[in-house]
């Protein structure tokens, strides 16, 4: 174990950042230990004992105790190259580029990508009052979309999973059951 120079937290020995304010420099558990269960305070930039004070600068070295120190700004900012090397890695993903280039080559992309160009020209090209009347029927049939689709999701009631499609109704002495396709099949094709 090990212990956050800038907020006391406790961290696993393989921590490189901190999981609560994202610093990474860090001290064996050990060496605070004692003066954690005192409920000590530092100062998050000289270290300096601040126990039962409270202040908003650091006396010793005049840390806005609100701002973030250093340390914690550079740590941020290392999140940046981590997510850069991500980045190179999806990039570089042979598998990630076959479905990228199946995506991007199928032909129902491509008539959606024309049909999306050629709806924007033709609502640049239209005055503000016709505009306004696009937007207001494409927000309409999004809406109608997502209500189709939120109310054509369920929950078997028989096996739990959750479909997409109409309700499948079983009947079985007086109680009545919505199922997916594969559970309506299994019902109705065992042979009584």
């Amino acid at each position: 174990m090990k212990i956050c120079v800038n907020c006391k937290n406790k961290l696993e020995d393989d921590a490189k950042f901190c999981s609560n304010c994202g610093g990474n420099e860090f001290m064996p558990d050990e060496d605070i230990a004692p003066r954690i269960e005192e409920a000590a305070t530092y100062c998050p930039n000289c270290h300096a004992d601040l126990t039962g004070q409270n202040a908003a600068f650091c006396p010793n070295c005049g840390q806005n105790l609100s701002l973030p120190t250093k340390e914690q700004q550079n740590a941020v900012m290392g999140y940046g190259s981590a997510w850069q090397s991500v980045k190179e890695k999806a990039q570089n993903n042979a598998f990630l580029q076959s479905v990228q280039k199946d995506f991007a080559n199928s032909e129902a992309v491509k008539m959606m990508k024309d049909g999306v160009h050629n709806t924007a020209a033709k609502v640049k090209s239209a005055s503000p009052n016709k505009q306004r009347n696009i937007m207001i029927a494409a927000v309409a049939v999004f809406v109608v979309l997502l209500l189709v689709v939120i109310t054509n999701i369920h929950r078997c009631e028989e096996c739990g999973d959750v479909y997409f499609g109409k309700k499948n109704t079983i009947s079985f002495f007086g109680q009545t059951e919505d199922v997916c396709k594969d559970c309506y099949e299994d019902f109705y094709s065992f042979s009584w």
